[in-house]
């Protein structure tokens, strides 16, 4: 079955989500904000790559990047 939604990956999003950051934001904070919502991913990436060299496990890693999320819905629940 076909689903048109293919092209919606993470780097599709997370550049559609800087697009419109850039958008909101005025004109003379725009390079800072821009500049923030990149450091976020950078560490971001940064932070799971160390995460990984820690647990080699896979299922564990899983687990461990995923807890905070599942908080996060109980606690909207």
């Amino acid at each position: 079955m076909y689903n048109d939604y293919h092209h919606h990956d993470i780097g599709c999003d997370y550049g559609m989500n800087v697009c419109q950051a850039s958008e909101i934001i005025g004109p003379s904070y725009r390079v800072q904000a821009v500049t923030v919502i990149q450091m976020y991913w950078s560490v971001a990436y940064m932070l799971l790559a160390g995460i990984a060299y820690l647990l080699r496990d896979r299922f564990t890693l899983h687990i461990c990047i995923s807890a905070p999320l599942a908080l996060l819905i109980l606690l909207y629940w």
